[in-house]
């Protein structure tokens, strides 16, 4: 026994001697370290069941927790807080104590769960709400979902708890940045700091140890109880101009104690360090109870030095208080955003946020979801113009996410969290098919141009197409890795898009089933739509950012900004507007006609000078050259084209004899013209501000008269200066007085009006603009004399700027022809008519031969109407004994045409409502 109580003595003496060592080294201890709670770091050795226990990792982690406390001691003291750090939980003799875990699992089973499982485990044995764990994982072996190594993980759980995980490979910055973690550190990366993420630094920012001051595992006069936060309220806008160098915050900060320090965060989105985490940009002492502060923020994201205001076009921004007490204030979350030049006009909807809405094609009915409660919704229908309730359809059980018309709207699809998708018939109020997504909730439905497919996409990170005629299943596509919040196909049917929560938007070919490309996002994607051509693809994000892609190239083509998560993206029926809906009720319109696909190398020649106004009146009335689009899919930007004019010189001409014109910003959409004008005139209703080109505002150094009677030539060029068109009639060379090659069509009328000269088209394509069988005056077409669509004076004869290409609004139910007497008769029934002026009855021998008008005038149709009309019309040219195929289509007010239907005399109907005629084929006529 009295040689027990020696060897006691001796310890206690050697111990004494090193600790007053260590004092004199300079080697610095908090006090009062040997009692390991409260607010204590508490130290865990954790041991996969097939891991040998390694007592030099059990020694590391007791040599570095006091190195890490030294650490922050010393870096407290350095600013003025004095000698503070933080304690950990020793036994009896003063040496670190360590708590022995041992897992449930192998090794490789917390490989891939970034420490959340060794946490979880650790957890079922201590509290991890009351204090702080420091936990080393005995196999070196923390990484992500993606076998991505990582490097540690650290988190604040409240003012009393918190975990620092690493594996056994750490070392003492790891470990002191992990723990700043735990105490409630964010990553800051604005130089070389311990709370830098991948490489620590040696130093703690003045940000950090004026957090640590108020803390009460640094300040033993707080309380460990949580306590009343301070509040943050955002005064200033959301967004700023473009070009903005920097940009104004503004804070009401609030606390009934005293507010002690604000900080601003920015969110990295960018996949490298500390993607998708907070990292502190500011920080400013406050010591009030009620104030305004003020940031000067200007995009800088230290971890990306690149950044500015303009990149990215989104910052997501955080912002956090902490009080004297230690209390801290959840995150101001918020979005600055960059105004941008495409933007036209923001809306702000009083709306439930994630209600889902759907409008019928003919844009009378809207479907919306009412309830969203746990027993389930009911899709209301409701006539837009009178706010009547329509139907309902009450089937569900679970929540509807998304409702869908087809394109003819007599269906109207819904999905739902009971995991079921429901098409209903809109006319007769019931359930037409009902598919099953077994366990997934279904989070978007979309229907195919035909109406034949139904897509849908779900929790279970499928999207499936279903076959709604045959009530199947007809693709499944599985490679996502989340929810799938949105699915559409393209305008062809040929391609559907899908967008998920794995931060990516995949490209399918519906035919075969194959993955065609795959788009990645920097945050999860809510939802997707191709434009009306199917050239462009825009994703909308959770980040508050609308993406727009090439669906050629799978190139991104911009990047537009709003103020929250995208929910919803469509591109309008006018096919340069697109509008975005954001979770906070924010409706957002953009202007995106110069962001489209230029036309690749084969679509160059689609852009033609279609009709000129040929120079009368003295240059008192405008000249205008009419530029067609005759591209289904492409919006052609004009931007750097060149128009060279050449003039012949006659004594009534006094303007520029060569003129080379430099196009600005303007925009043609497909099957759309624009109208190059010498000056401003009157135009009717049927023609936009938009397809003008007004050469007085935009080129006021040429003069009015742009072209001479006597003769021109025209050359169109590309960008690129590659020759798009030409036509006139003399030979375009600049240095030659030449004679024209042939006359002009004749301009005038007897009374004095005026008249355009119109090319020709040979199916649908434009012949040689510098012959003179290519062009027609408008004195002799039937279907353009006495338009409305004037450009310049009433009595104006032409045709400019008409808008064709889309189906016109006449439902045809009836076409039949039958032999009589007198020849053969064509009857037809229209149940609704729109804008519609008349009819023509074309007529070939064969089915696939050339069709040709046969009635002398056009027949009388019954303008705009929802009641039906019955008519008749007898070719009493017809040959007996022989088949006839005879084409019924109908001609606007405005002169735009669209073939109806194809029938054989016997009235066998081949075809109704799918070919478009062409704004062409309008000018051939005569």
């Amino acid at each position: 026994m009295e040689m027990q109580a020696s060897h006691h003595n001796c310890f206690r003496f050697v111990l004494l001697t090193l600790l007053l060592i260590f004092s004199m080294t300079g080697i610095v201890y908090a006090q009062n370290l040997d009692v390991g709670e409260p607010r204590t770091v508490r130290l865990i050795y954790f041991q996969p069941n097939n891991s040998n226990y390694r007592y030099d990792v059990i020694e590391k982690m007791k040599m570095t927790i006091r190195s890490v406390q030294t650490f922050y001691a010393k870096k407290m003291q350095a600013h003025g807080h004095g000698n503070i750090t933080f304690r950990f939980e020793t036994e009896a003799w003063a040496e670190p104590k360590v708590h022995d875990v041992k897992g449930q699992h192998p090794s490789g089973h917390y490989k891939k769960s970034v420490g959340q499982e060794v946490i979880d485990e650790v957890g079922q044995s201590f509290d991890l709400d009351a204090n702080i764990y420091f936990i080393v994982l005995s196999e070196n072996s923390l990484g992500d979902s993606n076998g991505r190594s990582v490097w540690g993980v650290g988190e604040r759980r409240d003012k009393d708890g918190g975990v620092a995980l690493v594996s056994y490979g750490f070392s003492r910055e790891r470990l002191a940045h992990e723990l700043g973690h735990a105490f409630g550190l964010q990553n800051d990366f604005r130089g070389a700091y311990t709370m830098s993420d991948s490489r620590p630094g040696p130093l703690l920012s003045e940000c950090a140890a004026d957090f640590l001051s108020v803390h009460p595992y640094f300040n033993a006069g707080s309380s460990i109880a949580e306590g009343q936060p301070p509040t943050i309220e955002l005064l200033s806008p959301l967004t700023y101009p473009a070009g903005t160098g920097s940009v104004s915050v503004q804070l009401r900060v609030s606390d009934s104690d005293r507010v002690h320090q604000l900080i601003l965060f920015a969110m990295t989105m960018k996949p490298h360090s500390a993607a998708g985490q907070p990292e502190v940009v500011a920080c400013r002492t406050v010591e009030n109870n009620d104030g305004i502060v003020e940031f000067l923020y200007n995009g800088k994201i230290p971890s990306a030095s690149s950044s500015s205001l303009s990149n990215p076009v989104v910052h997501q921004i955080m912002v956090s208080a902490v009080d004297i007490n230690g209390d801290v204030s959840e995150r101001v979350v918020f979005r600055l955003s960059e105004k941008s030049a495409l933007s036209i006009n923001t809306i702000n909807e009083d709306t439930e946020s994630g209600s889902s809405v759907a409008f019928s094609p003919d844009g009378t009915t809207l479907a919306s979801v009412v309830g969203n409660g746990e027993e389930g919704s009911i899709i209301q229908l409701r006539d837009i113009e009178s706010g009547r309730s329509i139907k309902t359809f009450s089937e569900h059980g679970g929540v509807v996410h998304s409702v869908s018309f087809s394109s003819d709207g007599r269906y109207l699809a819904s999905g739902s969290s009971d995991s079921k998708i429901i098409v209903w018939d809109v006319v007769r109020g019931v359930a037409y098919r009902t598919f099953s997504e077994r366990d997934g909730v279904v989070h978007s439905v979309s229907f195919s141009p035909d109406g034949r497919y139904l897509a849908s996409g779900s929790s279970d990170s499928k999207v499936i197409v279903w076959d709604v005629v045959r009530g199947v299943a007809y693709r499944t596509f599985s490679e996502h890795d989340g929810v799938v919040h949105s699915v559409s196909f393209s305008p062809d049917g040929r391609y559907l898009a899908s967008g998920s929560s794995d931060s990516k938007v995949k490209l399918w070919n519906v035919e075969n089933g194959r993955n065609i490309a795959t788009l990645d996002h920097g945050s999860g994607v809510e939802s997707v739509a191709f434009s009306l051509g199917g050239t462009v693809l825009a994703a909308g994000t959770t980040l508050g950012t609308v993406e727009l892609w090439n669906v050629a190239t799978k190139a991104r083509i911009d990047t537009l900004g709003a103020t929250s998560s995208v929910v919803s993206v469509v591109f309008l029926s006018d096919w340069t507007t697109l509008a975005s809906g954001t979770a906070d009720g924010e409706i957002q319109l953009w202007e995106v006609a110069s962001l489209h696909p230029q036309p690749p190398i084969g679509y160059r020649d689609k852009i033609t000078i279609s009709e000129i106004m040929i120079p009368s009146n003295n240059g008192s009335l405008p000249q205008w050259i009419e530029l067609h689009n005759r591209s289904d899919t492409y919006i052609v930007n004009l931007k750097d084209w060149t128009l060279e004019v050449q003039n012949r010189q006659s004594v009534d001409f006094d303007g520029d004899q060569n003129v080379t014109l430099t196009f600005k910003e303007k925009s043609i959409k497909p099957q759309e013209t624009l109208l190059i004008v010498s000056k401003q005139g009157r135009s009717s209703n049927n023609f936009q501000n938009e397809q003008i080109y007004n050469l007085s505002t935009l080129h006021p150094n040429l003069q009015d008269t742009l072209l001479s009677e006597g003769g021109f030539y025209l050359k169109l060029k590309n960008a690129a200066g590659e020759l798009i068109d030409e036509v006139g009639n003399i030979d375009g060379k600049s240095d030659t007085n030449d004679v024209p090659a042939w006359h002009l069509p004749k301009g005038m009328t007897e009374d004095g009006a005026r008249a355009s000269m119109i090319r020709r088209h040979d199916d649908e394509i434009p012949l040689p603009g510098t012959e003179e069988d290519s062009w027609v005056s408008a004195l002799y077409t039937e279907l353009v004399t006495g338009t409305t669509a004037y450009y310049g004076h009433p009595d104006d004869i032409g045709a400019p700027g008409i808008k064709s290409g889309g189906a016109l609004p006449v439902t045809l139910s009836h076409f039949r022809a039958n032999h009589t007497g007198t020849g053969v008769v064509v009857k037809w029934i229209t149940e609704s008519e729109l804008d519609n002026a008349g009819f023509n009855i074309l007529r070939s021998d064969n089915k696939n031969g050339k069709f040709k008008i046969v009635n002398s005038k056009l027949i009388q149709g019954a303008g705009t109407t929802n009641e039906r009309h019955t008519y008749t019309w007898t070719d009493t040219t017809a040959k007996p004994n022989v088949a006839y195929y005879y084409q019924i289509e109908e001609v606007s007010h405005a002169g735009a045409r669209k073939q109806l239907a194809t029938v054989r005399m016997r009235g066998l109907i081949f075809a109704s409502g799918k070919l478009t005629t062409r704004w062409s084929d309008l000018k051939l006529q005569k």
